[in-house]
């Protein structure tokens, strides 16, 4: 059988965090497997082809980030020194609207034009509109900030390398991940839907710190949320569309919206209470299974110029 027949071969992929490989499946999405690697990262395989992957598409309607973003904003203020603030794919201007609420001096950076433009517009700030990988960087931020963004980089090592560029001496990396790998299996058939393959890689809490690790970055705040009542109210309410569906043999009726564009109303109020059954009850939630953090990471190159000042102060003394 030719490759006309069957499709060109894709390669298969590797862990971006261990450069390994692995026969445990514990996904399959789109075409796509899961895999679980030894390190505690779940990678994705085949390799998808460039044209698989929109970069300039987040997949989430405005409310998903608009919601939190006040709550993240403080958490942030609470850890941080500093004014200056950067958000890389920060989209209509959600979280820098939060985060000026709360007195940070804030820019952006969005790949979609359109949406670059209409975070400028509300903001009445710089906004930058391309692939923070092709700006020139300028070293004069406090806080550099970002959302969802490590499980769709290519290479999130040398994502989060050219991100340390916009940092002034003393400056931090400000992020939310998600916290999805090395769970009971079971887990994996209620979250549902991955987002392969926009989504390459999802992290453990210990993968997420050898990544940061080897990038030169070390965790100084972390926030876990539990997703476990989100996951299971999710869980219900797929199991009740399909109920419904088959009872009023109407495929196009459902519970819930695709998650693109707007929402309507009752895709609305089931976000908030998405958003509730997440940073609010998730906030104190035990870590039961699949969650979402917020992180602070510093460059150790400035923790370690920091202790030889302190040293150095010390001697003198």
């Amino acid at each position: 059988m030719d490759e006309a027949a069957t499709g060109p071969v894709r390669p298969q992929a590797r862990c971006t965090i261990c450069n390994g490989t692995s026969d445990d499946t514990v996904l399959r999405e789109n075409g796509y497997e899961g895999r679980a690697c030894a390190c505690g990262t779940i990678y994705m395989t085949p390799e998808p082809s460039a044209e698989d992957i929109d970069r300039t598409v987040d997949g989430h309607p405005e409310a998903f980030f608009a919601w939190p973003a006040a709550l993240k904003a403080r958490w942030l203020r609470r850890h941080t020194s500093g004014r200056r603030l950067l958000e890389i794919g920060c989209g209509t201007g959600s979280f820098l609207e939060a985060a000026h609420g709360v007195g940070f001096q804030v820019e952006g950076i969005e790949a979609e034009t359109t949406r670059a433009a209409s975070a400028a517009r509300r903001l009445n700030s710089e906004v930058r509109a391309g692939f923070f990988e092709d700006l020139e960087a300028e070293p004069r931020f406090d806080v550099v900030y970002h959302c969802d963004m490590l499980p769709h980089f290519e290479r999130p090592a040398a994502a989060l390398q050219l991100m340390v560029r916009f940092l002034r001496p003393g400056g931090v990396l400000a992020f939310e991940v998600g916290l999805t790998a090395e769970l009971s299996r079971f887990w994996y058939s209620w979250i549902g839907e991955i987002g392969y393959p926009q989504h390459r890689w999802l992290y453990s809490r210990r993968s997420l710190r050898r990544l940061l690790h080897e990038t030169g970055l070390r965790i100084e705040h972390i926030k876990i949320f539990d997703l476990s009542a989100w996951v299971a109210a999710n869980h219900g309410l797929r199991a009740a569309a399909r109920v419904v569906r088959k009872l009023t043999r109407r495929r196009r009726m459902a519970l819930r919206d695709s998650g693109r564009g707007d929402p309507g109303r009752g895709g609305q109020a089931l976000l908030r209470f998405e958003k509730f059954l997440v940073y609010r009850v998730g906030a104190w939630l035990p870590r039961l299974g699949p969650a979402t953090a917020l992180v602070i990471a510093r460059p150790m190159e400035d923790i370690r110029n920091e202790s030889l000042r302190v040293v150095g102060r010390r001697r003198r003394d």
